[in-house]
């Protein structure tokens, strides 16, 4: 039985554990503090990636199989430069899912995700929305990682997506848009972390070493990883201290 098939066979359990884990990040985030803020939401979501895969694990082991996903916490940092002001974030959330099968390739999918409580984006967003828009050529500002990047195709992908925060308690807590200008939930982001799972979403890239010799698509997540790699980050509002930017397991 191959991945999607034993995805596809157990497909409410998977789903079940990714509700039980969005719907238990915002409850805990929304009871640490009177008025969370975005970030402080990603954060929770980066500390807690561990339940989500134990729990997928528990599905997978008795089929053979083992999981890796690795989630990053970007947000404001890299920024890069393709010559707007102000300068955007790269992103606030980072997902990775890496396969390796007992035959064939591996398989590695990235899914870069911006953080928004509103559904309707305005001129101070125009930044970042160029961005994951049009992938203009840029470069890192902050930190100043070498190598000038290049993002194919200039146009709106699976790989970068809004992730809509609800602030209501009527609706679900976090849901998943494309790139447009008013951010219409297209479906829940438990959903997009089990689509992520069968690689029905994110976008593709190559192993780190091919990466070295590319200014695409694949070198900015490794950019986004290596820059995250045994960095720590706090929230105090939430009262998080020493959470390690990438947390999850990354092959």
């Amino acid at each position: 039985m191959n991945l999607n098939q034993l995805v596809q066979a157990n497909y409410q359990q998977f789903l079940d554990e990714a509700f039980d884990y969005c719907i238990s990040c915002y409850l805990h985030t929304r009871s640490t503090c009177a008025n969370p803020q975005e970030p402080d939401f990603i954060a929770t979501l980066v500390k807690e990636i561990n339940t989500l895969t134990c729990g997928w694990e528990a599905i997978m082991s008795s089929y053979g199989y083992k999981l890796s996903i690795t989630t990053v916490f970007c947000h404001q940092n890299p920024i890069v430069d393709y010559g707007s002001r102000p300068r955007p974030e790269l992103g606030d959330l980072l997902l990775v899912h890496v396969h390796k099968p007992s035959v064939g390739p591996e398989k590695r999918h990235a899914l870069l995700l911006q953080a928004k409580v509103t559904r309707k984006l305005t001129k101070k967003d125009l930044h970042q929305f160029n961005l994951y828009g049009t992938w203009p050529d840029f470069d890192f500002y902050r930190p100043r990682l070498s190598g000038r990047r290049s993002v194919h195709p200039k146009s709106s992908h699976n790989g970068a997506k809004y992730l809509f925060i609800d602030r209501s308690p009527y609706y679900w807590p976090f849901s998943v848009a494309d790139v447009n200008f008013v951010l219409f939930p297209k479906q829940l982001l438990a959903q997009e972390l089990v689509n992520l799972l069968t690689f029905s979403t994110g976008k593709s890239f190559v192993d780190k070493k091919l990466a070295t010799s590319r200014n695409d698509w694949s070198s900015v997540i490794w950019d986004l990883l290596n820059n995250s790699f045994g960095s720590v980050f706090k929230r105090k509002n939430i009262g998080l201290t020493n959470i390690h930017d990438s947390m999850g397991q990354m092959c």
